[in-house]
């Protein structure tokens, strides 16, 4: 499957000793505006990631420093170290809409922003959305997908609290692989489950948090 920076959340990593980009680091204290995910630098989510109902692995999300970069505005996403340092870059808007920019890295760049998820969703709503995703040479792309809000008062019981969510559904293949979102205002990605086909191929589940809203 395509690492995608929507696959919540789990590809972002740290920008290191590129020397063609030009970033302006901003104050560390910048925090965005009010909406689904709280950003601010050092603000991370820890996640327990299941097959078959069994851990196979676990993953940690932190916000990095808020940069500019050929025009764009927002977070770095840090989750692991990546062969060509690829960087993905998020915000949310004026609306609370948390917005995707793209990417770039020693070997490409591919920035667009477009809006993931839209805080204010009711069930039915959908949306375009550019989905881009890093390749494993460090090259970009790019499809042009539907985000869907399937419902908005789900409760997610995890080890850290029970949280109240909206849901969303993406697909980045017509269909073949689904995702499914569940995000609580304020607090960020509770969890999210891929399926292939009719089959849970696995899902995540937060188990621990540290945020500044």
């Amino acid at each position: 499957m395509k690492n995608s920076y929507s696959q919540l959340f789990v590809i972002f990593i740290i920008l290191s000793g590129l020397t063609f980009v030009s970033c302006k680091k901003e104050e560390n204290e910048i925090t965005s505006k009010a909406g689904l995910i709280p950003l601010k630098a050092g603000n991370s989510w820890s996640y327990k990631i299941y097959r078959s109902d069994i851990v196979v692995d676990t993953l940690v999300l932190t916000i990095g420093d808020y940069i500019t970069f050929n025009g764009y505005q927002g977070f770095k996403f840090i989750s692991g170290v990546y062969p060509f340092h690829e960087i993905f870059m998020a915000d949310n808007d004026k609306d609370g809409n948390f917005v995707s920019m793209g990417g770039y890295s020693d070997k490409d760049t591919l920035l667009a922003s477009s809006i993931k998820y839209k805080r204010g969703a009711v069930k039915g709503d959908s949306w375009k959305y550019d989905e881009i995703w890093v390749n494993s040479d460090g090259t970009f792309e790019k499809a042009n997908i539907d985000v869907f809000c399937v419902n908005v008062d789900t409760t997610i019981t995890t080890s850290v609290g029970n949280f109240k969510c909206k849901v969303y559904k993406w697909s980045p293949d017509s269909g073949a692989d689904m995702f499914y979102d569940y995000l609580s205002e304020n607090t960020g990605i509770i969890k999210s489950e891929h399926f292939e086909g009719t089959h849970l191929f696995s899902y995540q589940v937060l188990f621990e948090y540290n945020i500044d809203k």
